[in-house]
């Protein structure tokens, strides 16, 4: 009598590289549907931008203005905000096991991706506009 294993191993189903491009996307994304949000009005996503991200010009730009830390938070976040995909939990524990493997392929997949957009200079306050309404707003402290 053959007794079943207590917990089913996990491969990954796709290289690290693809989970950050992923996420890279998904920041996109998200970072996109900030810029859209109408003020007063509760925030949701809209997932029907998800393969045509709106503002994604500036929001590229505007990511490239903050610093590392902030910008690879906005793609763990957009990763999580992504409609389900299946790959979710894998990469929330990529997170917590392989933290420096993820955060150097978004590194290396923001390179690549943000120099493809050459930013005019006409475009540069736009993406500092766009920067700002991604960083988080300040807190009142008493």
């Amino acid at each position: 009598m053959t007794i079943p294993p207590f917990y089913k191993p996990v491969v990954l189903e796709m290289p690290i590289e693809a989970y950050a491009k992923i996420a890279v996307d998904g920041g996109i994304w998200l970072a996109g549907e900030i810029v859209a949000h109408e003020p007063g009005a509760p925030f949701a996503p809209d997932p029907t931008y998800v393969y045509k991200p709106r503002h994604r010009t500036a929001v590229i730009g505007g990511l490239g203005e903050l610093d590392e830390p902030r910008r690879h938070h906005m793609f763990i976040e957009g990763f999580l905000a992504l409609p389900e995909n299946g790959a979710k939990s894998t990469f929330r524990r990529l997170l917590v096991t392989h933290t420096e493997m993820l955060h150097e392929a978004l590194r290396a997949d923001w390179s690549r991706r943000s120099s493809k957009i050459l930013m005019r200079e006409d475009a540069r306050p736009r993406a500092i506009a766009v920067a700002t309404q991604l960083l988080p707003k300040p807190r009142n402290v008493h």
